[in-house]
């Protein structure tokens, strides 16, 4: 029984999985930027006793869990967590039931039905079209106003 020890070859990556990184990367560093960065910052601070100016000179003395204990153990925490999860669920229930009622009623067909089905669009399309207008305002190449700070 003699056993052969054969080297290994060093593996390669795969040119799609290569691609599928590059694609992914930037996606990967915005989320580490913008999401992972600020919730590790705000756990930090929260494990700290923050005044104004400890805020400012930014030598806010650590507390650890103390701060959650004394939040915890304050019963005007638990009433206000109480009366904010009852507006959070009934704000939830009469939106979607309002939203589900319009969407059942604008589905049937009815006369004007499809120009109300549009006007309720409308508001959704608004910003977009005054936005894209103003930019288009501001970038004309005649009498624009970015157009005109640069020639001048």
């Amino acid at each position: 029984m003699s056993q052969t020890i054969t080297a290994d070859k060093p593996r390669r990556i795969k040119p799609t999985t290569l691609a599928a990184i590059g694609f992914a990367a930037p996606l990967i560093i915005y989320m580490l930027i913008f999401y992972v960065w600020p919730l590790i910052q705000n756990i930090s601070m929260s494990m700290h006793r923050y005044t104004r100016r400890t805020f400012v000179t930014g030598d806010a003395p650590w507390s650890g869990f103390d701060i959650y204990k004394e939040i915890l153990s304050n019963q005007q925490f638990w009433t206000i967590l109480g009366q904010t999860l009852i507006f959070v669920f009934a704000s939830i229930v009469f939106q979607y039931s309002i939203g589900l009622a319009l969407a059942v009623f604008f589905n049937q067909n009815f006369k004007l039905s499809a120009a109300l089905r549009g006007a309720f669009l409308v508001p959704w399309l608004l910003p977009p079209m005054i936005s894209g207008t103003i930019w288009q305002w501001m970038m004309d190449a005649d009498s624009g106003v970015i157009n005109n700070f640069v020639v001048n």
